[in-house]
């Protein structure tokens, strides 16, 4: 019970049920942005006759496509400057209003039935648990660096700008940003870049249920509604995808929109494979067409979502939906041909993922930046920063053929059994799926789709074990067949005992901090401050120090080696490790010379970019630099060092460091022999400095610009 009303201990930060109401109005800004997905598939739905749903799947893939117009929507509103409040509650209003009107469509009824057994229902219940865990969760304030970083920091910028615009200094917000979209709608209708990101982040954990209605919804259909119970229990009981929901990462929608295309693939591929011309007993074609549009749309959201998606869900499909229709036609089936279904998959795909396609090309010249470089070249990057990138998401290579094959074997085993969030139900019961005493090709089909997610991850990333959970809706829909497939009183007791004893393990696990930061019924203001403290103690005392009068009110930081600023209350300047590195741009000298070698501009030259740039203040995040510049990370410029901040201080345009409070920009080396020691010892030996405990490393220092 701690979990739903937490004690109020000596020393913690004040919880308990009292600060439920907090989040209310955050809830109310997820939801309202989930109706309107709602709303929006609905409309879209309609445009897609005779698709032939369930009135469950109609609501599964309204809200599930709804999301990704929703996203779109946002885009093309904040690239013509439109993030205005007003705007998009009056936009998503009558989006809302004109589903209402014209929502009611009749959905044809499922032979298989619904929800019909107390069994069935305990497999809906036990699931509730988990669900209001992630709905607490999702509104913790992140300390993750991707999320920080790019994820809510990217949406962070546009919402300030009142744009969306190029960010030459954060590449990462040239990908398909599907997910990010939400984050920024949320931001805007709150009005607050910081609160609205937190109700984006509630948005995003809804695709955790959402693929667990698809999961029912599939079995259902397939297979029997025990299978689609307990599949969608066993999924949104994992752990991982409990750690997906309150952090906002992109995965969880990759995951949904992943296995939407599954659910929306095997609707049309049964339907072109019966005859698919007007008859008695045949399939319209109408009904062929808009499935197959259906399926490219759920696969064009998943690209959309996260490049991966191409080969997750976009190559795949068009070549299983053709290969159909190629056999149909051969075998004298008539009605739709390849090259119709290829057409109609393609207008989906090009409906979800096109915009950002060619808002990458006409920004940077390249449709997929900042990938294909080689081909096609890209804004703001170089030869340099290219290698430099393909590197640091290359896929590991284990050395030889019998290296490959070991790490195969381990890497299988990981996903499994061993990886700390995993769920023990996935790959014990899935295997049984292949019992299911009738038409054994669907799970053959699952089957092969899920080996395809993990060749994927294992051939094609850099092996992120979250890249993986895209697989975990396949996995779990296998498991629920499999717990459906015995049929015997033993069996099926046995099955229930392992399906209860591994949900209340699970949830469990996921009551504790071992899937990330839960901040759970904490006081919002104090789970802010404990975030920001926890990612960037030197930003937070920033926020602090300008907040409490101790820094000018227009203080503006420029910032080296950090990017994970989402906390950041005050106007900053930075770039990833992947972009140009803004500090040597503005106060390197000849740009031809190697950047370790590079001069010093003149005092006055740096000065007056300093001014144009109204930097007040440069902060060294020498901890994010050294942790850059060891051998198995992605580097770092070589005009960043010390020496170089003492030669700014030397000519007059920067002061001295400012003495930060104890605990902030050094730390008691200990251990003596770490990597980031021993590179100091190396490259930098004036970051280490004898200190009370011994000696200390320098991780931080804010420099004040001399005026």
């Amino acid at each position: 019970m701690d979990a739903v009303d937490p004690p109020q201990e000596t020393g913690s930060l004040p919880r308990g049920i009292v600060y439920l109401g907090e989040r209310l109005p955050l809830w109310g800004a997820a939801a309202f942005i989930a109706v309107t997905a709602w709303a929006a598939g609905t409309l879209l739905l309609c445009c897609l006759p005779d698709l032939q749903l369930t009135a469950s799947e109609r609501i599964y893939f309204a809200v599930l496509t709804g999301f990704s117009l929703v996203s779109l929507l946002t885009l093309g509103l904040g690239l013509i400057g439109w993030l205005s409040p007003g705007i998009f509650w009056g936009v998503q209003g009558l989006v809302i209003i004109e589903a209402a009107r014209r929502g009611r469509v009749m959905a044809k009824p499922d032979a298989a039935g619904g929800v019909r057994t107390w069994r069935d229902w305990w497999w809906v219940a036990a699931a509730l648990p988990f669900v209001m865990g992630m709905s607490l969760g999702s509104l913790s304030p992140s300390t993750d660096f991707d999320v920080n970083e790019y994820h809510l920091g990217g949406p962070k910028e546009w919402f300030l700008s009142g744009g969306i615009h190029f960010l030459e200094h954060d590449v990462y917000t040239s990908f398909p940003f599907l997910t990010e979209m939400l984050l920024l709608n949320a931001m805007v209708l709150f009005g607050d870049w910081y609160w609205g990101g937190i109700a984006g982040q509630a948005v995003l954990m809804l695709f955790a249920p959402l693929t667990a209605l698809g999961i029912w919804t599939f079995g259902r259909r397939w297979f029997s509604p025990t299978a689609g119970a307990v599949g969608g229990l066993i999924y949104l009981s994992t752990p991982w995808v409990f750690r997906m929901s309150i952090i906002a990462y992109s995965e969880g929608g990759l995951a949904a929109y992943a296995f939407g295309a599954v659910a929306a693939g095997f609707l049309a591929a049964d339907r072109l494979r019966t005859r698919s011309t007007v008859g008695e007993l045949t399939t319209p074609r109408l009904t062929c067409v808009s499935s197959v549009i259906l399926t490219g749309i759920c696969a064009g959201s998943a690209m959309a979502a996260k490049y991966t998606g191409l080969v997750l869900a976009a190559a795949p499909w068009s070549v299983i939906l053709t290969t159909v229709a190629w056999v149909q036609s051969r075998r004298g089936g008539g009605g739709v041909t390849n090259r119709q279904v290829f057409a109609a998959y393609l207008f989906g795909i090009v409906l979800t993922v096109g915009p950002w396609i060619v808002k990458n090309l006409v920004e940077t010249g390249n449709p997929v930046y900042p990938l294909g470089y080689a081909v096609f070249g890209g804004r703001d990057l170089d030869d340099g920063l290219a290698e430099k990138w393909r590197k640091g998401h290359a896929r590991p290579q284990a050395g030889s053929v019998l290296g490959e094959a070991r790490d195969l074997c381990i890497k299988v085993f990981d996903v499994a059994a061993v990886n700390d969030w995993q769920s023990p139900l996935i790959f014990a019961l899935a295997p049984l799926a292949f019992l299911w005493p009738t038409d054994r090709q669907r799970v053959r089909m699952l089957s092969a789709l899920l080996v395809w997610f993990f060749v994927v991850w294992w051939g094609m990333t850099h092996h992120l074990d979250r890249f993986w959970t895209p697989l975990l809706p396949l996995g779990a829909l296998l498991a629920g067949i499999g717990a459906a497939s015995l049929k015997s009183d033993p069996g099926r007791r046995l099955v229930s005992a392992a399906v209860l004893v591994g949900t209340i393990f699970n949830l469990g696990f996921v009551s504790t901090g071992l899937v990330g930061y839960n901040a759970g019924l904490t006081k919002l203001s104090a789970a802010s401050d404990l975030a920001s403290r926890i990612t960037g103690p030197e930003i937070a005392w920033l926020n602090e120090s300008i907040a409490a009068g101790r820094l000018p009110a227009n203080t503006k930081v420029l910032c080296v080696g950090e990017a994970e600023l989402f906390h950041a209350r005050f106007p900053y300047v930075y770039n990833t490790v992947f972009d140009q590195v803004i500090f040597e741009q503005w106060c390197g000298g000849d740009g031809m010379t190697p950047s370790g070698e590079r001069a010093l501009k003149s005092a006055v030259e740096i000065r007056r970019v300093l001014k144009e740039q109204g930097i007040t203040h440069i902060y060294v995040n020498w901890g994010e630099i050294l942790r850059y510049r060891q051998p198995y990370s992605y580097g770092y410029s070589d005009f960043v060092h010390p020496r170089r901040l003492s030669d700014l201080i030397a000519i007059g345009v920067l002061k001295s460091p400012i003495g930060l409070p104890p605990g902030l920009g050094r730390q008691v080396i200990s251990p003596p022999d770490s990597d980031a020691v021993r590179l100091a010892r190396k490259w930098a030996p004036e970051l280490i400095s004898p200190c009370a405990g011994g000696e200390c490393l320098t991780t931080g220092e804010v420099f004040p610009v001399s005026e």
